[in-house]
């Protein structure tokens, strides 16, 4: 097994490639980030520096590595290489593991994830959108006033743009 891993030398990749090196037989692991000082920290046994995935070179980039070290299979490490590579799906000579396109919007708009699950009976937190920060009053006035609500972005992934805040103020 030969794998391409994004978002090497970031902490989840680590995970990734130890997680990969307790099969048997250890699969070759080949990893790829588009920022070099975290590329150094790459636990791959091999890493190359790549174009950011939503840049119209990152496929390109990846095609070649594929077929310059035979991979044959591919693990995308976040929403964006999720995006980039589903967005590109075709092109790549194996199948990738990944969800259709529609479910993969889905799941990267937490929000509208939300709705989806509360819709067919899953229990989700009590969410609403925040289109200005007008709405934040009403918003508020929704919640009682013990404890603290989650702000959070509607997409991007390691908690970015995620606070739990007390007040209009805060959020």
């Amino acid at each position: 097994i030969r794998v391409l891993l994004t978002g090497a030398g970031t902490g989840s990749s680590g995970n990734v490639v130890r997680a990969l090196r307790a099969m048997q037989p250890v699969p070759y692991i080949v990893g790829v980030h588009s920022d070099r000082f975290t590329l150094r920290q790459s636990l791959a046994d091999r890493s190359y520096l790549c174009p950011p995935y939503g840049a119209s070179e990152f496929v390109d980039a990846a095609l070649d590595i594929v077929r310059q070290q035979r991979i044959n299979v591919v693990m995308p490490g976040d929403d964006d290489a999720v995006k980039a590579l589903s967005d590109h799906r075709r092109r790549f000579p194996m199948p990738l593991f990944l969800p259709s396109r529609g479910t993969i919007d889905l799941c990267q708009d937490k929000y509208a994830l939300s709705v989806f699950l509360g819709r067919r009976g899953i229990p989700v937190p009590l969410t609403y959108a925040v289109r200005s920060l007008g709405d934040l009053e009403r918003i508020f006035a929704r919640f009682s006033r013990e404890g603290l609500l989650w702000c959070r972005a509607r997409r991007g992934s390691r908690s970015v743009a995620a606070t739990p805040v007390a007040t209009v103020e805060q959020a």
